[in-house]
């Protein structure tokens, strides 16, 4: 199976494949020249690694192989072995999964979402090589004006973007969660990426980006501009990397290339119309 997410063209290859097929149906292409090569493993038994480890962050661990492969690994809270096992070679045009299947213990398990958490985790690695990075953060299209509201987990990121389809006409939700951002010639361009969190709310969608908006809570929403020197720990923050220096290297780059070319916000927002109404009005929309 053939896939095609912002810019990267990826071949799959699992003895599952029909579980990802309604899962990735916007994103298959009927063939191409792949970026990367990506190997999906059932294995009820996969080891922790010999080398040194980063973490944990958010349930992963990470870690750099002598040759410079890339390796997650996730550990979720309450569990005491490994679920599954990402690498990625070098050059990004390799990667094999390991993932166990717990269907048969834990009945709401569901193995086809965990794969595509699994190939999430590879497309996070591959992008930051195809000149692009993924940011957690919810996004919407409105009048092909792409916008990422970004947060901490709780914060009303996708209250933001339903106020904006409430409200609004032709506002189109590109990613609940987890949207990819890409860089062509002197332009920034919102992707859309089946890796869309709980919701699973997402399209295949590209436009240019517009604004990248952090948000905060308050009782009267206000707006500011932020300097690089304000934005950079929120991006680092929301984006997702391996915590290997050369990644979160590569996202300060691409944090500050994005500056060069779109405004960054703090949004104070409420949970009333009135905060699109301020942000509507700030990007002249």
């Amino acid at each position: 199976m053939f896939i095609k997410i912002a810019n990267v063209i990826m071949k799959i290859n699992c003895p599952h494949n029909s579980t990802l097929n309604e899962l990735l149906r916007e994103y298959i292409i009927e063939d191409g020249k792949e970026d990367t090569l990506i190997d999906i493993m059932v294995n009820n038994n996969i080891p922790l690694p010999a080398e040194q480890v980063y973490g944990p962050y958010k349930n992963y661990y990470y870690s750099k192989e002598a040759d410079g492969t890339l390796n997650t690994y996730a550990i979720p809270e309450g569990f005491d072995r490994c679920l599954l096992s990402c690498k990625v070679s070098p050059d990004g045009s390799n990667a094999s999964i390991d993932i166990i299947d717990l269907s048969d213990t834990i009945v709401e398990f569901n193995l086809g979402e965990y794969m595509i958490t699994a190939i999430g985790l590879v497309f996070i690695k591959l992008i930051l090589k195809n000149n692009g990075f993924v940011i957690h953060g919810s996004s919407i299209s409105y009048n092909n004006n792409g916008i990422i509201f970004s947060a901490k987990s709780g914060t009303g990121k996708s209250t933001q973007t339903k106020l904006w389809m409430d409200n609004l006409s032709d506002v189109i939700l590109v990613n609940d969660d987890t949207p990819a951002v890409t860089f062509e010639g002197d332009d920034v361009y919102l992707n859309g990426t089946p890796f869309a969190g709980t919701t699973g709310l997402n399209r295949n969608v590209k436009v240019p980006l517009k604004a990248m908006v952090f948000i905060e809570r308050a009782e009267v929403p206000y707006i500011e501009r932020l300097s690089f020197r304000e934005a950079i720990p929120r991006f680092i923050d929301e984006m997702k990397k391996s915590l290997v220096s050369d990644n979160i290297s590569l996202c300060v780059d691409f944090a500050a290339k994005l500056m060069e070319k779109v405004p960054v916000y703090l949004l104070h927002c409420n949970m009333e119309k009135e905060s699109v109404d301020i942000l509507k009005n700030q990007l002249q929309l």
